[in-house]
């Protein structure tokens, strides 16, 4: 552990441009923005408004629009330092320049990428989960628990998949 920390200070992590050792504020946002944070909760503002407005079943420009107005308005940018200050608080100086060397790895910072690709790749799949979902809960298919002992009949699906009460 010893030998790690001198060489990552002898690397010139933990160093600021000028030379002068960085705070554990520059560390942990170094280290937030090595793993893909900021880029990460960003695109889960931009997931969001894709479930809240229905995703597929509004006009593309308006999904479009209202993303962007949202990482805007409600974006990494609006938490960052909260985030920033929650991990230097938590982490000491040695443990985020621990942290800085593994982001800074040709292999985590593949495995950032990818992770980031899946996420991706998988959002026609979580559209079409929360599409579904919605139009089930809509049509009464799911009942909060004190709802459903009140009720008298039961909604349940039939063979062809319609709603039904019994």
């Amino acid at each position: 552990m010893k030998f790690l920390l001198i060489a990552l200070i002898a690397g010139g992590l933990g160093m600021a441009r000028g030379a002068e050792p960085m705070t554990e504020v520059e560390l942990a946002r170094q280290v937030l923005e090595g793993c893909g944070v900021p880029v990460r909760f960003n695109a889960q503002i931009g997931q969001t408004v894709v479930c809240v407005t229905g995703g597929q079943q509004v006009e593309p420009r308006v999904v479009s629009w209202m993303q962007e107005l949202w990482q805007q308005e409600l974006g990494w940018r609006t938490v960052e330092q909260a985030y920033i200050a929650h991990f230097a608080a938590r982490f000491s100086r040695e443990e985020l320049l621990e942290l800085v060397a593994l982001s800074k790895r040709p292999v985590f910072q593949k495995w950032v990428r990818e992770e980031m690709n899946a996420y991706r790749e998988t959002a026609t799949a979580r559209e079409a989960a929360y599409a579904g979902f919605w139009q089930r809960y809509n049509a009464g298919e799911f009942l909060p628990p004190w709802m459903d002992k009140k009720r008298e009949k039961r909604v349940v699906r039939d063979e062809f998949g319609d709603l039904q009460e019994q």
